[in-house]
């Protein structure tokens, strides 16, 4: 019997962390052994199914690999209990291999070293079907050679033993670099409310409404511009800083500027994972590689119901819990799997009693892990940028942070990926 036992155990294990323990044989006859192997092994693995091709596919990473061999030489074990001490330390990048995909990917990499990404696994009601799985593993593996046959690393047997570690790796950077895109929409108000007169909350007349519906045209106006702020990259543990402000546009008839209200808002991330694998059982073209996406997660971030007026840079942090949880999946590439995460924002905007709809949606968002040092400099949370409308035409520039998140996954702009992750 074959048997693995960790000096500390512990529910999370880190880059630089000491994995070290005892390799325990107890047997109540002689064994032979050429060889007793240990290893410390990572594996990115994934298989899916595509109907429309009637085709399974599947590809299997080997991340890092870390052997010790525990004999001098071949030898026959007659004591019953044998044990052997180990140690490994475990990095923060893989191996250098080369991808088996001969194409190049903007969502995964085809880096031969790279940060190496937690350990994962896709639930089963996650993915896009029955068939489909994906599981990134580390752990500590034990096989006998007794030259007779070898044990099979991915199955249970009397020559082999495993012993599986969650292993989460730190964001590298304790003050990384970020980025804000700033997106907007358009919106004009025609209403009978608009006529100068002041009173934009009463009611419309009879003869007012036969106008908003039959000429709206004829109707004062007033153009207004919704901006919103959102980040390339959030931190896990970390609330999502949102910035959202108005413009009024000249293009409208009335000369007052009328109030602009959010009264609703709902912000979401959307986790997608892709699997990239060869066509099994196919023995015609070596590379016939296809990927495929699921999303598999869907995180309600915050929430607003009620009346919240416009006019200047609105930090929605001061109004809605935007916390990215705790057990959230750092954003990774490797050869064959990658996370990534689309952060989508729907609100109602209202103007003088007329409703429109905004909404916003950024791809790829890369979500970051924690770091030691967040508890006392949490990022995100700082004091606003000192911005205010720049321009001839008051528009609001992208803009950066001068303190914010370095070490990104070097994830592609979302005009630049492939059609089906756009």
């Amino acid at each position: 019997m074959l048997d693995i036992e960790f000096s500390e155990p512990r529910q999370i294990w880190k880059a630089g962390d000491d994995v070290s323990g005892v390799v325990r044989i107890s047997h109540t006859k002689p064994v032979y052994a050429q060889q007793i192997t240990v290893s410390l092994k990572g594996l990115a693995k994934c298989r899916f199914g595509l109907p429309e091709l009637n085709s399974l596919h599947s590809a299997e990473s080997c991340l890092i690999e870390r052997n010790i061999k525990l004999l001098q030489e071949p030898t026959t074990l007659r004591e019953e209990v044998n044990s052997w001490p180990f140690n490994f330390v475990l990095p923060d990048t893989s191996d250098e291999h080369h991808s088996p995909f001969q194409e190049p990917s903007r969502l995964y990499t085809n880096e031969p070293i790279q940060l190496l990404p937690p350990t994962f696994t896709v639930a089963k009601k996650d993915t896009a079907s029955s068939q489909d799985t994906c599981s990134i593993t580390y752990g500590i593996y034990v096989s006998i050679d007794n030259g007779k046959s070898r044990s099979n690393l991915f199955k249970s047997g009397e020559l082999e033993a495993r012993k599986f570690i969650n292993f989460q790796p730190d964001r590298i950077d304790a003050v990384p670099n970020w980025k804000m895109v700033t997106k907007g929409c358009d919106f004009e108000a025609r209403t009978p409310l608009l006529d100068g007169a002041g009173d934009t909350k009463r009611s419309l007349s009879i003869k007012e409404k036969l106008l908003t519906t039959l000429k709206p045209s004829s109707l004062p106006s007033a153009a207004f511009r919704i901006l919103m702020s959102i980040p390339k990259a959030v931190v896990v543990g970390q609330p999502i800083p949102l910035f959202i402000s108005v413009q009024h546009k000249p293009a409208g008839s009335v000369q007052r500027h009328p109030l602009v209200e959010i009264k609703s808002l709902n912000v979401k991330l959307e986790s997608l994972t892709g699997l990239r694998g060869h066509v099994e059982n196919y023995h015609g073209t070596k590379y016939l590689p296809a990927s495929h996406s699921s999303w598999t997660r869907v995180i309600e971030l915050g929430k607003f119901n009620g009346s919240l007026p416009l006019e200047d840079i609105t930090d929605l942090r001061l109004h809605l819990n935007l916390l990215v949880p705790q057990d959230s999946v750092q954003s990774f590439a490797t050869f064959n799997i990658a996370r990534a995460y689309t952060v989508k924002i729907q609100g109602a905007i209202e103007c003088v009693k007329e409703k429109f709809k905004a909404n916003f949606e950024i791809f790829p968002v890369a979500l970051l892990a924690s770091h030691a040092s967040d508890a006392e400099n949490p990022p995100g949370t700082g004091a606003r940028p000192s911005l205010r409308p720049q321009g001839s035409d008051g528009s609001l520039p992208t803009w950066e942070e001068s303190v914010g998140y370095s070490g990104l996954i070097p994830l592609a702009e979302k005009e630049e990926l492939p059609p089906e992750y756009a």
